[in-house]
């Protein structure tokens, strides 16, 4: 093919560039004669092609002919269609129009309707609030249903529902401000039936979650700020200094404050004293408030017909009330959302109000059935419902109350401070009989609290309390705080072995071989004695150091066993005066004697009249009425701790002398009785001899002996 022709064959052939590019090159008439000739032999060619073939040709036109008709057809019947559907479009505007008007109508008569039926019950709500505004239960049922008629309209640019919505703020902030003045007030009288009320108010509030969650929040800040002020050293040296001024009438020229030291260090045992006092104190009235809270949360029940209607989802399967408590509505509530994080916390403060007040114990042992006869939400599975039951009774069970909260702040403070003030270190290791006191006088007066709530309380039922909840809360109620002041017990008991030990190191390093004198031995006595009449508060208490007084008698023992003269026949002859090692040995069994009489006599004159010592035998003496089955045998689940007695310090002393010193007394004698017992039988043996030799005697030689 041509150069030239071939560009118009190019798919980016253009016709300008191309004439430019010919007329520049002066290659006009070769290129015309060329083309010319392309297209007679172009025409050519299709002359002779529709020659070959004219009469397909025919055809296709012919089948393109009857294609047109047909398509003309179809377009003249599509034309006709067009034209009846406006003739019926012209027929229906009309009604359409009409219908489509009064259907505008309706709608807006139903909208004016449901506005004016609103208006109509919140009218008539607001006039039952005003003429029972001293009924506060009813009223707040009805600020929670205008609540609900006010969230589910569009109150805006209606005069009449602004003005009834502002009434109802106010109405509401009154309410709620009421409620709030009960629930105070009911903690400063004891008055649970103004706490119920408030609560069953803020209920109908659809507040009682966040109000019980304030409540414990503010505890919690409370005891954390008394606890803080307690045991803070400039504080306590501030409370010291000014009770001293008050005392002495002020410094002036040569009063000098001194710290914690010398004259001063009694002053300041004192201000902490007191101080830790103020903090069992608080801590004691915050104990008993979150227990009154959750008693009231498990009596108070709900009667409106509305809750008594719903399906409640309990944590205890088998108990089917028709009118579910306070704290069985919100643990429904806490079932269906368990696992909404932005309510841990508020979770986390009804659990511990509910563990105050020992709600676990109302509760029956949990089996692996499915909860499938309530009928709740279709949005949350039956399945969901049980796990989140398994999880919220694991949190509850394993959950302490407020009173295990303020242990484990109280043992985390007190911690720090004794790490950073060796002051209060010495104070609180030292003396911990009286800290421990504190906590047993706080265990007493809240154990008589709840005794008398039951006692004169019999509005609970079999759902919210039993003998076994008072059982259990009266027995349970020291393990945290005692587990709290562990530290401060293990370092007092040290110092106490420490005491003592010195004692008797001390009286036998100034000794010589006849070991300590009289004066030295009453002193290690009155040491013991001394111990022990610190640690009469608590009978587990005196226990342990009735165990280090054992420790006591054992290295009395041991250094009293370095003394004896144990060599040469000197301590086992007979025949002359006693020798100097049998006169030290004897006067050791002596020493030995003397003071385990006077130890026994001094802690028996010492621990006779105490009531730790009657009173251990009966609390572990429990497990022949409480712990038998019905045939008298032991239960499977009772351990051998429960099945023995505990000795009483009395017996354990006994038994440390008798194991220690009496053992030793024989240890001692037993050469010199062993010398004793091997000469009686020579003796016995001569005397046979001499026997055996007079029968061998004739009577005449016999005659002549007496003759």
């Amino acid at each position: 093919m041509d150069e030239n022709l071939e560009n118009f064959s190019n798919a980016d052939f253009d016709a300008r560039l191309f004439v430019s590019y010919i007329i520049g090159t002066n290659k006009v008439s070769n290129v015309l004669c060329t083309i010319d000739n392309r297209i007679r032999e172009l025409a050519t060619l299709i002359y002779q092609h529709v020659a070959d073939n004219h009469i397909d040709l025919f055809k296709r036109a012919s089948g393109i002919d009857n294609l047109q008709n047909v398509l003309q057809a179809v377009e003249d019947k599509i034309r006709n269609l067009s034209i009846s559907l406006s003739k019926v479009k012209k027929k229906i505007d009309t009604p359409h129009e009409t219908l489509s008007t009064n259907v505008t109508h309706f709608k807006n008569l139903h909208t004016t309707c449901a506005v004016l039926r609103n208006i109509s019950r919140i009218a008539t709500l607001m006039k039952r609030i005003q003429s029972r505004s001293k009924d506060l239960c009813q009223c707040a049922m009805y600020v929670n249903e205008l609540d609900f008629i006010f969230n589910n309209m569009e109150w805006e640019g209606i005069h009449v529902l602004e003005s009834y919505n502002r009434a109802l703020v106010q109405v509401r902030e009154s309410m709620v401000s009421q409620a709030w003045s009960l629930i105070n007030s009911s903690y400063e009288l004891s008055d649970q039936t103004q706490l119920a009320t408030g609560l069953q108010v803020f209920y109908h509030l659809n507040m009682l979650m966040d109000v019980i969650h304030e409540l414990v929040t503010k505890w919690k800040s409370e005891f954390v700020s008394v606890l803080s002020s307690s045991v803070d050293i400039d504080s306590l040296t501030q409370r010291m200094r000014t009770r001293q001024k008050i005392q002495q009438g002020g410094s002036g020229p040569g009063r000098a404050s001194l710290s914690a030291v010398g004259g001063q260090a009694a002053a300041f045992h004192v201000a902490i004293w007191t101080s830790l006092d103020g903090t069992i104190d608080k801590m004691e009235q915050l104990i008993s408030c979150s227990r009154l809270l959750g008693l009231t949360l498990m009596k108070q029940r709900e009667t409106h017909i509305d809750v008594c209607m719903t399906s409640i989802c309990r944590l205890d399967q088998y108990i089917s009330e028709l009118y579910p408590s306070l704290a069985e509505l919100l643990i429904h509530e806490m079932l269906i959302n368990w696992q909404n994080n932005k309510n841990s916390e508020k979770y986390s403060s009804i659990l511990l109000i509910f563990a105050s007040a020992n709600f676990k114990e109302t509760l029956t042992p949990q089996e692996n059935n499915i909860d499938s006869s309530s009928s709740i939400d279709n949005a949350i599975s039956h399945n969901q419902i049980n796990d989140n039951r398994a999880d919220i009774r694991n949190a509850l069970i394993s959950n302490e109350g407020f009173l295990g909260w303020a242990s484990d702040q109280l043992a985390t403070k007190l911690s720090i401070v004794s790490n950073q003030s060796p002051v209060i270190k010495e104070v609180l290791e030292g003396e911990y009989p009286k800290l421990l006191k504190l906590i047993l006088d706080l265990e007493r007066r809240v154990t008589s609290t709840l005794s008398n709530e039951f006692s004169n309380d019999s509005n609970y039922d079999q759902y919210t309390l039993s003998s076994t909840h008072h059982q259990t809360t009266l027995e349970q109620l020291p393990s945290c705080l005692v587990r709290a002041l562990h530290p401060f017990e293990t370092a007092y008991l040290s110092r106490s072995v420490s005491r003592l030990f010195d004692r008797v190191t001390l009286a036998f390093s100034t000794s010589t071989t006849a070991g300590p004198d009289t004066n030295e031995l009453n002193d290690i006595i009155q040491t013991a004695a001394n111990e022990l009449g610190y640690v009469t508060v608590h009978h587990d208490l005196l226990l342990k150091v009735t165990r280090n007084l054992d420790k006591l008698i054992a290295l009395f023992a041991t250094k009293t066993e370095a003394l004896i003269y144990s060599g040469g026949i000197s301590v086992v002859q007979l025949t002359d005066s006693q020798t100097l090692g049998q006169q030290n040995n004897i006067h050791l069994v002596n020493l030995l004697c003397q003071f385990g009489t006077n130890l026994q006599l001094t802690v028996n004159k010492r621990l006779s009249n105490l009531n730790t010592i009657t009173a251990s035998n009966i609390n572990h003496k429990r497990y022949n009425k409480s712990s038998t089955c019905l045939d008298g045998t032991f239960p499977l689940t009772t351990t051998i701790e429960t099945m023995t007695p505990i000795k009483n310090p009395l017996q354990l002393i006994s038994e440390s002398t008798r194991n220690h010193l009496n053992n030793l007394c024989i240890s001692i004698l037993n050469p010199f009785l062993l010398a004793i017992s091997n000469k009686i039988d020579e003796i016995l043996s001569s005397m046979h001899n001499e026997y055996d030799s007079y029968q061998n005697v004739s009577v005449n030689e016999l005659n002549k002996l007496y003759c």
